[in-house]
């Protein structure tokens, strides 16, 4: 992925599997926010920053390491939501169910590894990691 290039859309099979699956918002967040919950699709299926490998990158003039434990763990989360892609589908409206729950996807995945310390270079006030509405105005 370059910079400024624009995401791939999720195939409108995909799409169509998703919302067979979800009626409403409250069922994305069930599932989200529930860890015993199988996943939908197996997590090798869930695609994510083609051409990315953990490990030490240079963003900016910062180096940064990500791990592959935070990589698998966004997977895993795409995988119980039966997501194959990360990415939000620009062509539907933004409060569409499957763009919301890539919206509950980012937040969530977002919280949770920097909570594990993975942002320490971008000097995030962890006090705010809680503060869900003010994630959500983002």
């Amino acid at each position: 992925m370059q910079q400024n290039s624009v995401p791939v859309a999720p195939d409108p099979q995909i799409l169509q599997e998703f919302n067979n699956k979800f009626s409403n918002l409250d069922e994305i967040e069930e599932v989200a926010s529930n860890t015993s919950v199988a996943p939908l699709i197996p997590q090798s299926q869930v695609i994510m920053l083609r051409g990315f490998h953990p490990g030490r990158k240079k963003i900016g003039r910062e180096i940064i390491n990500i791990k592959d434990i935070y990589i698998q763990y966004v997977q895993a989360l795409l995988a119980k939501l039966g997501m194959h892609i990360w990415s939000a589908d620009l062509d539907d409206a933004s409060d569409s169910l499957y763009n919301e729950a890539y919206h509950i996807s980012a937040i969530q995945t977002f919280c949770q590894i920097a909570v594990a310390a993975a942002y320490e270079y971008m000097s995030i006030n962890s006090k705010f990691l809680n503060t869900i509405q003010l994630l959500e105005a983002t």
